[in-house]
């Protein structure tokens, strides 16, 4: 199996490989339960499960920055709004 995963959207230099004892490690490592999340919309096959586990992981790292700005956005406003409140 070939991932290809890279948080700046660039091709990633490489595919990495699994063998079945790697599989079966990383499945262990994600978590029976979790993993199971993935098996079901990937019909079983768990090769394209670790595929479309590796793909969210990828579109939840999208969301780190604006998540980011949003909680500094808040914590000023809320800041500004304390201090006007109460004249510090």
């Amino acid at each position: 199996m070939m991932i290809h995963v890279n948080p700046d959207r660039r091709r990633a230099p490489g595919p990495f490989r699994y063998d079945g004892a790697t599989m079966r490690k990383l499945v262990a490592a994600i978590s029976n339960e979790r993993f199971a999340t993935y098996l079901q919309p990937a019909g079983n096959d768990r090769r394209r499960a670790l595929q479309l586990y590796a793909h969210n992981a990828a579109l939840g790292s999208a969301f780190d920055w604006p998540i980011q700005a949003f909680e500094i956005t808040l914590r000023n406003a809320v800041n500004d709004a304390m201090t006007l409140e109460n004249g510090i």
